[in-house]
């Protein structure tokens, strides 16, 4: 297959160098998946955070999604690979 990827590279390309991820058989143009970091500030004393003993008064919480691209209708928050995603072998990197 050449230039295709196992879910498991293509997710470590998507991960850890920001690359954009589709399988090449998805049907309709343009979906992709992707990792994207959120981050908000916590400013409520009752949202702080106790780390080592310390309490914080404010704390920046990243939370990490997988996103999927759907075409025409937008983004797909917290996309979860079906068992056969996960079992194919015909993952691309999206340019």
């Amino acid at each position: 297959m050449g230039d295709t990827l196992t879910f498991g590279q293509a997710i470590d390309a998507c991960r850890y160098r920001g690359a954009k991820i589709q399988r090449k058989n998805w049907n309709g143009q343009g979906q992709y998946v992707e990792f994207r970091h959120v981050a908000t500030l916590l400013e409520d004393e009752s949202d702080a955070i106790i780390e080592d003993g310390n309490e914080r008064d404010c704390f920046a919480f990243v939370a990490i999604f997988v996103n999927r691209k759907t075409g025409e209708t937008g983004i797909q928050v917290g996309w979860l690979a079906s068992q056969a995603d996960m079992a194919a072998n015909d993952w691309v990197i999206v340019e």
